[in-house]
C-alpha cells in the first residue's frame, strides 16, 4: 500500500492537471516578452471586480482550451489592470472587459477585437484570423473550403497580380471584409 503523504501527492497533481488554466495571466514584467516571442497573442485587459470580465473569463478559458486543442498559433492571455496601469495607458483600456490582438510580436500595433463574448465567437474570430488574407486554392480544393467556411467567396482569376490587376483587388476586398468573409483564389494561367 502506498504512503498516505504520496495518495494525497498524487490526488493534489490529478486535480491540478483536471483544472489546468489554459489561459496565462501575465504582468507588466511579462507582458513584453510573451507577446513578442509568440506570433499570435490574444490579450483580456481586465479587473477582478468587473461583473463583466468574470463572464468573459469563463468563456475566454472555454475558447482557448477549444483553441489548444484544436492547434491553433493564438494564445489567449489576461491582465489585471488594477495592478498593471501602465499597460492599460499605453493600450487605451477605457472599458472593460477589452480584447487586442497581438501579431508578430509586435507590441505597438494591437489590433481591436471585435467579435462576440461567447467561446464559439472567439474561436471563430481567432481562426479566421489566424488564416490569410487570401487563401490560394486548386481547383480540387474548392469544394473542402467551401464545406468549411459558412461565408466565403472564391475567385477564379487567370495570370498573377503583375498581370491582372483583379488578383490585386481581391486581396483588397478581402482584406476590408476579413471579419465578414473568407477568401479564396483560384489562378490558372490557361482560363477555366
Amino acid at each position: 500500500m502506498l504512503p498516505k503523504w504520496l495518495l494525497l501527492a498524487l490526488l493534489f497533481l490529478t486535480l491540478k492537471a483536471a483544472n489546468q488554466d489554459f489561459v496565462r495571466s501575465l504582468n507588466k514584467s511579462s507582458f513584453a516578452d510573451f507577446v513578442s516571442s509568440h506570433k499570435r497573442v490574444l490579450v483580456e485587459f481586465y479587473t477582478p471586480w468587473c461583473e463583466h470580465c468574470k463572464a468573459m473569463q469563463l468563456e475566454f478559458e472555454k475558447a482557448a482550451k477549444r483553441l489548444q486543442k484544436d492547434g491553433a498559433e493564438t494564445f489567449l492571455v489576461k491582465i489585471d489592470i488594477s495592478e498593471n496601469s501602465d499597460l492599460s495607458a499605453k493600450y487605451s483600456i477605457n472599458n472593460l472587459p477589452t480584447i487586442k490582438y497581438f501579431v508578430n510580436g509586435d507590441l505597438e500595433k494591437a489590433e481591436e477585437y471585435n467579435g462576440g463574448k461567447k467561446e464559439g465567437d472567439i474561436v471563430t474570430w481567432v481562426v479566421k484570423n489566424e488564416l490569410p488574407v487570401v487563401t490560394i486554392l486548386q481547383a480540387s480544393e474548392v469544394e473542402d473550403f467551401t464545406r468549411k467556411h459558412k461565408i466565403c467567396l472564391i475567385a477564379y482569376l487567370t495570370g498573377d497580380a503583375t498581370s491582372n490587376s483583379a488578383i490585386g483587388a481581391v486581396f483588397e476586398v478581402a482584406n476590408a471584409m476579413r471579419e465578414e468573409i473568407v477568401v479564396g483564389l483560384v489562378q490558372s494561367e490557361d482560363g477555366f
